[in-house]
């Protein structure tokens, strides 16, 4: 996945189907992504745009029907041990098979001194337990400038617990498989 940055403040989301899309070698531009999306100031995308777009670039259409390649979204509403294994579940299966994971998280979560907001990360893999039965961490990428590491840019890393805290309470709590 070819990290990128946003090109505008609230580009967090076309961003991170642009990244997506590029581990798969697909090329696309955040601009034109964001129109396909409606995105707009002062909220940016609604995950249901964001999804339905990634899935027209990379599998040809916008809503997988049963049984059919493609992202869907899972609403994350508390964490408990069953959402927390079929999360790491579909994160393994996905990395697995080459698909990049879609995170909103609110940034206040994560990042010390953030402001309350929702924001969208791509999920990059994990990091598996000693005895490779299970998932220790999880990397993502942000697009967000001010969110960039001077050593690692926008990689971060987490537990899946955190990953999933962060979810919880913005208004659209959401990854995507």
């Amino acid at each position: 996945m070819k990290p990128q940055l946003q090109q505008k403040w609230y580009f967090c989301t076309p961003t991170t189907v642009s990244m997506m899309l590029s581990a798969r070698n697909i090329v696309a531009n955040q601009t034109i992504l964001a129109q396909e999306m409606g995105t707009y100031e002062p909220f940016g995308t609604h995950n249901r745009d964001a999804i339905r777009v990634l899935n027209k670039h990379m599998f040809g259409y916008e809503l997988p029907q049963a049984g059919q390649a493609g992202y869907r979204l899972e609403t994350v509403k508390t964490v408990d041990q069953k959402t927390i294994e079929l999360f790491k579940q579909r994160l393994i299966k996905n990395t697995k098979d080459g698909y990049p994971m879609y995170y909103t998280i609110n940034p206040a979560k994560v990042y010390p001194g953030a402001n309350n907001s929702e924001h969208n990360v791509a999920g990059a893999g994990y990091i598996a337990t000693p005895d490779g039965t299970d998932v220790a961490l999880i990397y993502y990428i942000d697009p967000y400038p001010n969110f960039q590491d001077p050593v690692y840019g926008g990689l971060k890393v987490m537990t899946p617990e955190e990953l999933l805290q962060a979810t919880v309470g913005v208004s659209e709590p959401n990854y995507a498989w």
